[in-house]
């Protein structure tokens, strides 16, 4: 066994000494191939299997290994995993997947023990906060613009549709409110899509179901009219509103949510 560094010279199993070494960039590949039959070949690349996203959950799954490398492998040093890539695809016969990740450690010596710690050594982590940061802040634009719009907005333009149009107060009134019931029943379905497409797809349909909305309000003239424009509105508004926006925040932070949170609705 010479050569084989996780045995001392007794044979015996021990954890390598990696004191002395400098900052290491490395990068780690695993492949697998899972055979499975053409039924179930036809399923994922069809509407899925009847349980959910299989290709989603392994995805899911290589991930959460990777991250528990030193745990599952024997002797492996703790080490800090700054990104895994993880490739499913469904080929003829089977699922291929293939899972690179890279880590940067460095190893030093600290209060006159020989101990290994693994840390970031460029501003990853850095920029992943300050990143963040510009996240709260756009969301807070996003936030202001909107009650501006939507909540101040919709004021104006009652005064204006009850001097054009005659509406009564009463009309507009039930016409704000089933606004808000709209997003009230939306939210179920929109934080599934959430889930399933990420906050930057729900955002984009919202920009774009919200600017046709507006178009509409602008050439409205009849009751019926104002109210499927205004529902249309209220379903862009909310796709780009708080609960997407929030979902933006958390996706983000680990440790200061509910201060990045509080910050972007100020």
């Amino acid at each position: 066994m010479t050569g084989f560094t996780h045995l001392d010279d007794s044979g015996d199993a021990h954890m390598v000494d990696v004191t002395e070494k400098t900052v290491t960039d490395r990068r780690a590949r695993a492949r697998a191939f899972v055979r499975v039959d053409s039924s179930v070949v036809e399923m994922l690349r069809g509407t899925g299997v009847p349980k959910g996203d299989a290709l989603a959950v392994a995805r899911i799954a290589a991930i959460a290994g990777t991250k528990r490398t030193p745990d599952l492998v024997p002797l492996c040093h703790p080490i800090a995993i700054h990104g895994v890539d993880v490739d499913v695809s469904v080929e003829d016969d089977g699922v291929r997947i293939d899972v690179t990740t890279a880590t940067v450690l460095v190893f030093r010596r600290t209060r006159g023990h020989d101990r290994l710690m693994a840390e970031p050594t460029t501003d990853t982590a850095t920029r992943r906060r300050y990143t963040g940061w510009k996240v709260v802040g756009a969301n807070s634009v996003v936030w202001s613009l909107q009650s501006m719009v939507w909540v101040q907005g919709f004021g104006n333009l009652a005064v204006e549709l009850r001097d054009q149009f005659g509406w009564s107060k009463t009309f507009l009134s039930v016409v704000f409110g089933a606004t808000r019931a709209e997003t009230a029943l939306i939210g179920p379905v929109q934080g599934r899509e959430i889930q399933r497409r990420g906050v930057g797809s729900v955002m984009r349909a919202g920009a774009i179901v919200s600017a046709a909305g507006f178009i509409a309000v602008a050439v409205i003239d009849g009751r019926a009219q104002f109210l499927l424009a205004m529902l249309l509105l209220a379903i862009g508004m909310s796709l780009v509103g708080f609960l997407t926006i929030s979902a933006a925040t958390v996706a983000w932070f680990e440790k200061r949510r509910a201060r990045a949170l509080s910050m972007q609705t100020m």
